[in-house]
């Protein structure tokens, strides 16, 4: 059996956590003895932003997904030797798939006798796809998830499982704990007078709030960074050497910026994104803001910035307290179990449906 974790992923979208977790999960799977790959569309493709990206296996598929079902070719794998060779998709073989895909693909598994698991890293955007919506009639009755075909969904937070488990009672959703390598956010006890924060969220608004903390000019010592075309590498270092960062997440699947900035040691003002909710509440050094309120959000910037210039030592053993908390309740080894267990129950799930033995009579 294979697991196939289909992916969409172009050099022209650049580094993306989601497609790192694809990497991360495959690589995690292999580590476990399963044969598990991640698929791109286009030939000698390899997402270059995971750092052990060259042990995980790849295969490639023709950019029109529906070659990869015709049972016979479909899929192909590059050799050691540079050679290309056919590897046909089985009835045993197991697809994981993005809720986007889920229209079109479903269809197909459904005719062929497959089975797949939806990997949904943000189980808001599943009704803000006009697409999917209109290729289902969303009720209790018939959904995306309800199909005897989809062995259950795995979401990357308990706050996106349990959304889309008071949406689709009867449907299954598993939820997994997600890490960040530790060997790039860690804690870092000399900071920089910096304030750190991304702008691919929330744009106008970010834009606002880092202006007027300018023009009120209450922190002239203090300097504002902008994440933006960063590597990986990169993102951290930046992380690591900032004493705050700013939260502008919205209607996240988990919020990884979040967790990788306290895993850093920064004082954390803003948003939680609603799947924060759980690391808003139990970080120590964490200042939630109202949704939408700008002096609020600026003030408490101002507050947090002239206490730690004032206090630094007690705001160092705080933020070192931050990093050891999401250190402590999300790492690898909590991510690699949550893996074992999902993928252990949806494989004997599969192996006991009767469309499944049908199949391979």
């Amino acid at each position: 059996m294979k697991i196939l974790y289909l992916s969409s992923w172009r050099k022209k979208f650049g580094s993306s956590g989601g497609h790192y977790k694809l990497y991360q999960h495959v690589d995690f799977l292999n580590q476990m003895g399963y044969d598990a790959f991640v698929v791109h569309t286009e030939l000698n493709l390899r997402y270059p932003f995971y750092p052990r990206n060259e042990r995980v296996p790849v295969l490639y598929m023709e950019d029109d997904l529906r070659v990869l079902f015709d049972l016979k070719s479909g899929l192909k794998r590059v050799t050691e030797g540079g050679t290309i060779e056919e590897l046909p998709l089985t009835q045993d073989d197991l697809l994981v798939i993005k809720s986007e895909w889920v229209p079109f693909l479903i269809p197909l598994v459904e005719n062929l006798h497959l089975f797949a698991v939806i990997f949904n890293q943000n189980a808001y955007l599943s009704f803000q796809q006009s697409f999917l919506v209109r290729s289902y009639d969303l009720t209790l009755e018939k959904n995306p998830f309800s199909s005897p075909h989809i062995l259950g969904t795995i979401l990357v937070s308990n706050q996106n499982q349990e959304f889309l488990q008071q949406v689709f009672p009867h449907s299954e959703f598993h939820s997994v704990r997600l890490s960040s390598d530790p060997t790039l956010f860690f804690y870092q006890a000399e900071k920089k007078r910096q304030i750190a924060y991304m702008a691919r969220k929330r744009t106008k608004e970010v834009t606002s709030i880092v202006h007027t903390i300018k023009a009120r000019n209450f922190l002239p010592n203090w300097d504002l960074r902008c994440i933006r075309n960063a590597s990986i590498e990169e993102v951290a270092s930046i992380l690591r050497e900032s004493a705050i960062f700013l939260s502008f997440a919205h209607q996240e699947g988990f919020g990884l910026p979040l967790q990788e900035a306290l895993l850093c040691g920064a004082a954390v003002v803003g948003y939680h994104g609603f799947a924060g909710k759980e690391i808003f509440r139990s970080a120590p050094l964490i200042e939630e803001i109202r949704e939408g309120d700008t002096m609020q959000f600026v003030s408490t910037v101002e507050q947090m910035a002239l206490k730690i210039e004032e206090n630094p030592s007690f705001y160092q053993e705080m933020e070192k307290k931050n990093a050891e908390y999401v250190l402590n309740a999300y790492n690898e080894e909590q991510e690699r179990e949550d893996l074992k267990q999902i993928f252990a129950h949806l494989i004997k799930k599969k192996s006991d449906q009767p469309v499944y033995r049908r199949a391979l009579l």
